[in-house]
């Protein structure tokens, strides 16, 4: 089964779900098909579940049975969620995968510029290993300045996009934000080894938990939540996210929070994690340091 005809019987079966009904006209309006195929998409889909799915002919549409369960995808609120945001941001249409748009509103995200010939030639980069000498914009400084970095992956910290480049003049990886590069001068060969940027390739765990100041309903709100096991949530993230982790969550700030309401999760591990993060620079640095000197890192200015 090729991925149109698959992604066309999901299509099916989260109507039948979501909706608890699909018309023939629904498959062929979403995705532009002649009648005689979606006929034989619904066909094919009763003959892989039979029991899902029945015939209603004085509604002229075919409904979910009472013994209904999904065959091709386990349905997902997240997922559902996530195509209604995408439906907002993208289009303006009454076109929608699972069925009735429900009545919603979301903040809009603002949108943050990103030079389309810069990406490419970032990707370009990253796929060739290859170093550029950028015009960067760093918030430290007033006026742009030009920097040789070698970057080897695009980074989003939920908010933004980034490069991870090992930066030529400091002498060590760090991220740089794509909306402030503001033009590719030169691409060069490099003969940097990306295994040195430990914090990227290394996880840290993370703990989660509810803030101590909550107590009984307050607290167990929390735990669900964040799907929270034991009164806490377990997860892992390179070790180079922690930073925007840390900032997004609100664990880097001292709040004088009685009740809990501010914050409402705090990080039960990070004295750990932040010594394991601090060990992976210095390993990092000093590993990056021998490979200058051994002149295996050819550093460009």
């Amino acid at each position: 089964m090729n991925l149109a005809a698959e992604k066309r019987l999901k299509f099916i079966e989260s109507r039948l779900y979501w909706e608890g009904w699909v018309r023939r006209g629904n498959i062929e309006d979403f995705f532009q098909i002649s009648t005689p195929q979606a006929t034989k998409d619904i066909k094919e889909y009763k003959e892989k579940a039979p029991d899902n799915i029945i015939y209603d002919s004085v509604g002229k549409m075919y409904v979910a049975s009472k013994s209904f369960k999904p065959v091709f995808e386990e349905p997902s609120s997240e997922d559902y969620l996530n195509r209604l945001l995408h439906l907002n941001i993208k289009t303006k249409t009454n076109q929608f995968f699972y069925g009735t748009i429900t009545n919603y509103a979301a903040i809009p995200r603002i949108r943050r510029f990103v030079d389309t010939e810069v990406l490419r030639s970032l990707t370009t980069a990253i796929n060739h290993r290859m170093s550029i000498n950028i015009i960067y914009q760093s918030m430290s400084k007033e006026s742009p300045t030009s920097r040789w970095v070698s970057p080897h992956s695009l980074a989003h910290d939920g908010n933004r996009w980034h490069i991870r480049a090992f930066c030529h003049e400091k002498q060590h990886f760090s991220d740089f934000n794509l909306s402030r590069i503001l033009q590719v001068i030169e691409l060069r060969k490099n003969n940097i080894s990306y295994n040195l940027d430990y914090l990227w390739s290394t996880d840290v765990p993370l703990e989660i938990e509810p803030n101590p100041s909550l107590t009984g309903g307050k607290r167990a709100c929390i735990e669900l939540d964040y799907e929270m096991k034991d009164g806490k949530k377990e997860f892992k993230i390179p070790a180079a996210f922690y930073y925007y982790i840390k900032v997004s969550y609100g664990f880097d700030i001292n709040r004088d929070d009685e009740d809990g309401r501010k914050q409402q999760i705090i990080l039960r591990n990070k004295k750990e994690v932040e010594q394991k993060i601090e060990l992976l620079e210095e390993l990092s640095k000093t590993a990056i340091r021998k490979e200058i000197e051994a002149g295996k890192i050819s550093l460009f200015q």
